[in-house]
């Protein structure tokens, strides 16, 4: 681990950081990513459909990224950065989990989504389709790379540990495709992502009264 890798902060080295690093993730840290399931949430509940939410969308998240990497860059924070000083939790780099990186990859994503969002009121929506179809069901494509990656692995390396050795192998192009043809054909035959059904159902026999899900069964404009 190098200096500039949280986890080799001393602070984490004894049982207690262990315990609290397995709890928080340094990979994907719950106090930074709740923050962007959050700012989903809120866009969603605003209205996603809406001409007026998208642009907003757009514009909020453009001046959010500037925001975020313009400050990285002014205060001058370097390639590497020390896990103990200040500069740790406000540097932009990527991966860092930093205060700026949050701010500007989190202001990054919501002007994609909300160009993304303007583009499909043109007739491009039907050429994203499988785009569109995969980003429908965005939990059960993440748990099938999964479960593809670690067949995969463990069938040729007999290892799913083993991320050097599996990078190797170049398995990005036909995982993604692979994911993206399967969500596709999925969505035209069946509708929504199994997970995804699976935990709006569970949502509504866990919240009796609940109101009635506003994402359509099947792909539409």
């Amino acid at each position: 681990m190098g200096p500039g890798d949280p986890r080799s902060a001393p602070h984490l080295d004894d049982r207690r950081g262990s315990d609290l690093a397995l709890i928080l993730g340094w990979h994907y840290p719950f106090t930074v990513w709740i923050a962007f399931v959050l700012a989903g949430m809120g866009v969603a509940r605003a209205g996603v459909r809406s001409l007026a939410v998208q642009v907003r969308t757009l514009l909020a998240g453009a001046i959010l990224a500037l925001v975020g990497y313009g400050l990285h860059v002014a205060t001058g924070t370097g390639a590497e950065v020390d896990p103990d000083s200040p500069g740790a939790a406000w540097t932009a780099l990527p991966h860092s989990s930093g205060v700026l990186e949050v701010v500007g990859s989190g202001g990054f994503a919501l002007a994609v989504l909300g160009g993304c969002l303007l583009l499909c009121r043109t007739p491009v929506v039907w050429i994203v389709l499988p785009l569109r179809a995969t980003g429908a069901m965005p939990l059960t494509a993440y748990a099938a790379q999964i479960l593809v990656w670690a067949a995969w692995a463990g069938s040729a390396l007999g290892d799913t540990g083993a991320l050097t050795d599996f990078r190797a192998l170049a398995p990005f192009l036909p995982i993604a495709l692979g994911v993206i043809a399967g969500c596709t054909a999925w969505a035209l035959l069946v509708g929504r992502g199994p997970l995804e059904w699976t935990t709006d159902r569970l949502a509504r026999l866990l919240v009796p009264g609940r109101a009635p899900a506003t994402a359509p069964d099947r792909l539409e404009r």
